[in-house]
C-alpha cells in the first residue's frame, strides 16, 4: 500500500504504483547499489536501512530522497515484509550541486589568475591558496596551508607588514609593496592587495614586481646618464674653448724658446767665445743652455697635458652624442681608444695597457 503523500511525490496515480515495486521506480544510475544494500539488510538481521537514493518520477524528473526502510516480520509465519519512508530532498541536493557548481567555477577563477591568491584567518593562518600563489613562494599548496602569512615576509619587512595588516583592519583594505622570501631563499617584491571579508578572514591578492622595479631603476640609471651626458657636453664646451687659447700659446712659447736656445747656441759665434762666456757667466739662470732645457721640458710637459684634455674633451662630446638610430660603418680603434682615454687615470695606476692594433 502507498499514502496519498507517497503518489503526489512519485506523480503516479495509486492503482498505477500498486502495480510496480521499488526497482522500476528506483533511478537506474542506483539500481544496483540499492539492491546490494536491501540484500545485506535482509540477511544480516538488522531491523532498519536508511540511505539517500535517486528514483524517476512519473514525468522523468530525477527525485532524490532519504529512504528509511523497517523490517516487521509476521507472528505467525516470521515471514518479513517492509515498510518504507520516503523523504523528498530534491531541492536540497539541487541547491548543494548549484554550490558545488559554483565553488568549483570560483576554484576555476582563482586558479586560472595570474596573481597570487592567499586567504588567512585572523591569526594569520592560512586558508586557502591558488596554483599561481604556490608559484610565487615556490610552497606546495599543502606546504602553503601549515604556514603563518608572517613566514612569507622577508627578514626586516615586519615593520612594513605590520603597518599594512593594521590598515586592513582599519580601514576593510590596503595595498603595499613588500619583500617577500620564497621556499629556495630568493628575495622578492610583492605588490599585495588585501581586503578583509565578511567572516573575518583575510583575502590577498599578489603580484610579483621585481623585475619590474629592477626594470624602473635601469631606465632611472638611464635616465640619469642621459643627464650626465648632458652635463658632459655642457662641460666640454665651456672647457674646450679656453683650451683652444692656452695651446695656442704654449705652442707659440716653445716656438719662441727654441728660438731663445738656437740664438743662444750662436752666441759664441756672434760675440766670440770670449764675451760670450763672460754674458753667460753673469747670468746662467737665464741664458744657460741647461736652463734653457728645462724650460722646453716643462713646456712639452705642459702642452702634453694640454693634448690630454683636449682628447678628454672631445671623447666626453662623443660620450653625450644623442643617437640618432642611423647605422654607418665604426671604427673600433677609435672607440677604443676613446674608452682607454677617459679610463687612463684609472689604468694607469693599475695596469699597463698594450695597444696591438
Amino acid at each position: 500500500t502507498v499514502n496519498d503523500r507517497f503518489c503526489d511525490i512519485f506523480g503516479y496515480p495509486r492503482e498505477e504504483l500498486l502495480q510496480r515495486n521499488f526497482r522500476e521506480l528506483t533511478h537506474p544510475d542506483d539500481t544496483s547499489a540499492s539492491l546490494a544494500r536491501f540484500e545485506e539488510l535482509r540477511s544480516s538481521g538488522k531491523d532498519t536501512l536508511t540511505l539517500e537514493k535517486r528514483y524517476r518520477r512519473g514525468d522523468g524528473e530525477v527525485l532524490w530522497g532519504i529512504t528509511s526502510v523497517a523490517v516487521v516480520r509476521d507472528g505467525a509465519s516470521g515471514a518479513p515484509y517492509f515498510i518504507g519512508q520516503i523523504q523528498d530532498i530534491t531541492q536540497r541536493k539541487d541547491a548543494e550541486q548549484a554550490l558545488a557548481a559554483s565553488e568549483a567555477r570560483y576554484r576555476s577563477y582563482i586558479d586560472s589568475s595570474p596573481d597570487g591568491v592567499f586567504v588567512s584567518n585572523a591569526a594569520g593562518e592560512i586558508v586557502d591558496v591558488n596554483k599561481a600563489a604556490c608559484r610565487l613562494s615556490g610552497y606546495s599548496r599543502d606546504e602553503l596551508l601549515a604556514m603563518n602569512v608572517r613566514q612569507l615576509g622577508a627578514p626586516g619587512s615586519e615593520e612594513g607588514a605590520r603597518a599594512h595588516h593594521s590598515e586592513i583592519l582599519a580601514k576593510g583594505s590596503a595595498n603595499a609593496e613588500l619583500k617577500a622570501i620564497t621556499k629556495d631563499g630568493q628575495r622578492r617584491m610583492w605588490s599585495l592587495h588585501a581586503a578583509q571579508l565578511d567572516n573575518g578572514e583575510v583575502l590577498g591578492i599578489c603580484h610579483d614586481v621585481t623585475e619590474e622595479r629592477q626594470l624602473r631603476a635601469s631606465v632611472s640609471q638611464a635616465d640619469r646618464l642621459a643627464s650626465v651626458g648632458l652635463l658632459a657636453a655642457g662641460v666640454a664646451h665651456e672647457i674646450n674653448n679656453p683650451l683652444t687659447y692656452v695651446l695656442h700659446n704654449l705652442d707659440e712659447l716653445e716656438g719662441q724658446l727654441k728660438k731663445l736656445l738656437g740664438f743662444q747656441r750662436s752666441l759664441p759665434d756672434i760675440l766670440g767665445p770670449r764675451r760670450s762666456a763672460a754674458l753667460l757667466a753673469q747670468h746662467p739662470e737665464v741664458l744657460s743652455e741647461e736652463v734653457g732645457k728645462k724650460l722646453l721640458s716643462r713646456l712639452s710637459e705642459s702642452i702634453e697635458g694640454a693634448d690630454r684634455v683636449r682628447e678628454i674633451v672631445r671623447d666626453l662630446k662623443t660620450f653625450s652624442r644623442v643617437d640618432d638610430g642611423r647605422v654607418a660603418p665604426l671604427d673600433l680603434h677609435k672607440v677604443i681608444d676613446g674608452a682607454l682615454n677617459m679610463a687612463a687615470n684609472e689604468l694607469k695606476y693599475r695596469a699597463r695597457v698594450v695597444r696591438s692594433y
